[in-house]
């Protein structure tokens, strides 16, 4: 079995184990494998010095930014997602100039936060919008994203006033994110953060 990567960084394989192609679908066959005869497997990740094989995304995941960059998103997701304060979070920016988030609160500590804060708030909408909670929020993420590099950066975020759901159709039964879903649903608040 041998294993290299491609030039977007996609996991390629070849070896006796790898199929052969598809039976009498030509057109498939030729998608799937390179002009050299590798696998393509829409992984993307890296090959350790060591052999060690590291998935980082699927590859029809990646953003694709403006600028030509690719994104492995589930990284930027994952550092936002070590605060306490995030339940959730997508990295959006697939033809941007830049990468962006939508971000849900983890709302019983932002709740508690808010009130030691002593801020003022209706209902879950006016808290994620009230101008200290943004600023916090943009702290956070400024520090737990600051190890990624430059292009990972999240330039601009919203806070989301509800969670995303398996019931909504935002979510897969095994709570993975519904990209395509999320974009259409959530155009115009994506828009909004690159007008």
């Amino acid at each position: 079995m041998e294993l290299r990567t491609g030039d977007n960084g996609e996991i390629q394989t070849r070896g006796p184990c790898v199929m052969q192609g598809y039976w009498n679908r030509p057109e498939e066959t030729t998608r799937v494998f390179t002009p050299d005869g590798w696998f393509k497997t829409g992984d993307v990740g890296c090959i350790t010095p060591a052999g060690h094989v590291c998935i980082t995304d699927r590859l029809k995941e990646l953003i694709i930014t403006s600028g030509g960059k690719s994104i492995a998103p589930q990284t930027i997701e994952s550092a936002i997602k070590e605060d306490i304060y995030v339940e959730q979070a997508v990295a959006v920016g697939d033809g941007k100039p830049y990468v962006s988030a939508l971000v849900i609160p983890s709302f019983p500590i932002l709740e508690s936060l808010a009130e030691v804060m002593e801020l003022s708030w209706e209902d879950r909408e006016s808290l994620v919008n009230h101008p200290e909670i943004v600023s916090f929020y943009k702290y956070r993420i400024d520090q737990y994203t600051q190890r990624l590099g430059r292009v990972k950066k999240i330039k601009r975020f919203t806070l989301l006033p509800v969670e995303l759901t398996q019931g909504a159709g935002e979510l897969t039964p095994t709570m993975k994110v519904k990209r395509r879903v999320i974009n259409e649903r959530y155009a115009r608040v994506i828009e909004a953060m690159y007008a």
